[in-house]
């Protein structure tokens, strides 16, 4: 079934290295693509949130090319790994073992494929993880997965089980586009201690 998911994402899609991660060559939908402009009835998918590259997740995939010791010889789980970005910078930097998860099966096809391109292998799962313990794991990422209240309740909810039960021990990467109040809320009611990493600017292009 992936690779007939991965044939129909490479003919509406093109490779591209214009975003914060250009070591990494990343199949999306590009203003090259016809489906850039296309109407909400012509897209072949539903929702493909995993076929752009969301600021939160250029964020994430950078910090982890850039410091490769948060995440070398460790077990990396990737919630909501969309494009695989982050799964596949974190293999580049030597974790054990990195699990890209999502329960959309074209962003596990999406990751499947990028991870070809960029020469990396990966681990691959579309079970509904949050919620779950997730104890063989030493580190999560989670980037921009926090743009609806309600499901960032949830999230939220499960990282504050996590830490109260000692499985995260400072292993989150959350990566939120707007730090705004009701984000830093939850950060506060989840006792999730806050450590900004890094902070980049994206800049607008206007389209014709």
């Amino acid at each position: 079934m992936l690779k007939d998911l991965a044939s129909l994402i490479i003919k509406h899609t093109a490779p591209s290295r214009r975003h914060l991660t250009p070591e990494l060559v990343l199949r999306l939908i590009t203003p090259a693509c016809p489906l850039w402009r296309a109407r909400e009835e012509e897209i072949p998918f539903k929702e493909p949130f995993w076929a752009f590259y969301w600021p939160g997740g250029q964020a994430t995939a950078r910090y982890i090319l850039d410091n490769g010791e948060m995440v070398k010889n460790r077990r990396v789980l990737d919630i909501g790994c969309g494009c695989g970005a982050g799964t596949i910078a974190a293999v580049k930097m030597g974790a054990s073992r990195v699990l890209a998860n999502d329960i959309d099966p074209y962003a596990v096809a999406a990751t499947s494929l990028n991870a070809e391109i960029n020469d990396v292998s990966v681990e691959t799962s579309m079970e509904d993880l949050i919620g779950t313990n997730c104890t063989e794991f030493d580190t999560i990422l989670i980037g921009d997965m926090f743009y609806d209240e309600e499901f960032a309740n949830i999230l939220f909810d499960w990282l504050q089980r996590l830490r109260g039960e000692g499985k995260t021990r400072n292993r989150l990467f959350l990566t939120i586009f707007s730090l705004n109040d009701d984000a830093k809320s939850n950060i506060q009611r989840a006792q999730l201690h806050e450590n900004l990493c890094g902070r980049w600017t994206f800049k607008r292009k206007a389209l014709n």
